[in-house]
């Protein structure tokens, strides 16, 4: 009950952020191009720093650890294979326009803006650590199977994966791994500078979000095949998971992190990629903003059970 409590607290807090996000854009605080550039700044600095910083929170590497690091890795891969064979049963009786958009939404999700401030809250620089290696696989099904739904093959392997690698987020766990295995004590100045931007997270990430959602029309939003995604992306699927996982011999933050990352909501490349591609990006951006505001629910009741 207490872990519920503070997801509530959380999520509340996290939601008021998201409406601070979408007054300063109507009241056009910010451009369209600052945001861009927010977007930009959160992914490739504050993002890692925060990464980086979780692997120096006087974390000790030992075995139990990389167990869990690697069990958190195969559990990720697992979840995205299962997503990407799902999709076409899942929402084969949609046309192609909103089957690949949704299909896309179960493969990739917010784990990032919304997953890492979540589990950071509850579970300190150990849970970011865990939770940014598991969005390894997260990131490599990205950017080949997501990708491939609305761009078709193009692109080797190869090129995808250098383009995960280099991925500033990756990278940073890179670097925090090499800290972690080497013992490296980093200048009290930098660990500063890492912290103190780390912090920028939680609260930039929903202002972000925020001011994604404020671009959306809400016209239709109870659209039954919106909520039928909203319905399996949230509940169903992150429900299974625990399902699954509380009969495996899996570490209890190791499940609550699993449980949590699957139950984000779709991610914000949804609607881009749509509109790039030719695909309904106006209904992607419903998507987006319903199974969202639904996730302020959804993942504290979820969270009864873990």
């Amino acid at each position: 009950m207490t872990l519920f409590n503070s997801m509530i607290r959380l999520q509340m807090q996290l939601f008021l952020l998201m409406l601070c996000g979408y007054a300063v854009r109507k009241l056009k605080v910010i451009t369209a191009e600052q945001q861009k550039g927010l977007s930009s700044l959160l992914i490739n600095v504050i993002l890692p720093a925060n990464i980086i910083a979780s692997f120096t929170g006087g974390i000790e590497m030992s075995s139990e650890l990389l167990h869990n690091a690697v069990t958190a890795v195969i559990i990720s891969a697992a979840v995205q294979t299962a997503s990407y064979v799902l999709g076409p049963l899942l929402f084969r009786r949609f046309d192609k326009a909103r089957s690949v958009v949704m299909r896309y939404g179960m493969i990739v999700s917010n784990s990032s803006f919304i997953g890492i401030p979540v589990v950071e809250t509850i579970y300190g620089s150990i849970g970011t650590m865990y939770t940014s290696v598991y969005q390894i696989p997260i990131r490599l099904a990205m950017w080949t199977l997501g990708l491939a739904l609305y761009a078709g093959e193009s692109g080797s392997l190869k090129q995808k994966i250098i383009k995960m690698l280099t991925h500033p987020c990756i990278v940073a766990v890179g670097i925090g791994f090499v800290i972690l295995v080497t013992g490296i004590k980093l200048p009290s100045a930098v660990t500063g500078t890492l912290s103190s931007l780390g912090r920028c997270v939680s609260a930039l990430s929903m202002l972000i979000i925020g001011g994604i959602l404020s671009e959306i029309h809400a016209g239709k939003l109870a659209d039954k095949a919106i909520l039928y995604f909203t319905l399996i992306r949230l509940v169903v699927f992150p429900g299974i998971v625990l399902a699954i996982l509380k009969f495996m011999p899996v570490d209890p933050m190791i499940l609550a992190i699993s449980v949590i990352m699957t139950a984000m909501p779709a991610g914000s490349t949804t609607a881009i990629l749509a509109q790039q591609y030719g695909y309904d990006a106006e209904y992607a951006a419903k998507v987006i903003l319903v199974s969202t505001l639904a996730s302020v629910i959804t993942i504290p009741v979820l969270c009864l059970f873990l």
